[in-house]
């Protein structure tokens, strides 16, 4: 899989369907949160996911705002949009699709 790339949006398809018993609106929800990573960070591929821009996305999320551009509340932006990363980018470590989790320790 080194090399290939991991599309965002294919690296939550498979943990979904590895998950199984996640429910449809969490799913959902998880995917406008995936969309904003890709779009901040211009590129569609996990392996090349760098920690600093996770932490630019954060800052970003939480100054600017998602789509309505008002500043996020620091608990949205963690337990949601750096949950869900965090969370995708572990199971792809897992499955050995991206070799460390650039959400650790942010």
């Amino acid at each position: 899989k080194a090399g290939q790339g991991v599309p965002f949006n294919k690296l939550l398809a498979d943990y979904v369907a590895e998950r199984g018993s996640l429910a449809p609106r969490g799913v959902a929800s998880m995917r406008p949160h995936v969309a904003s990573l890709a779009a901040f960070t211009r590129h569609d591929d996990a392996q090349q996911l760098t920690s600093d821009e996770v932490v630019a996305w954060k800052n970003k999320l939480l100054k600017d705002g998602g789509t309505g551009g008002r500043p996020l509340a620091s608990k949205t932006v963690n337990d949601n949009y750096l949950a869900t990363i965090r969370a995708l980018m572990g199971w792809a470590v897992g499955n050995r699709l991206v070799p460390a989790n650039p959400c650790d320790g942010i």
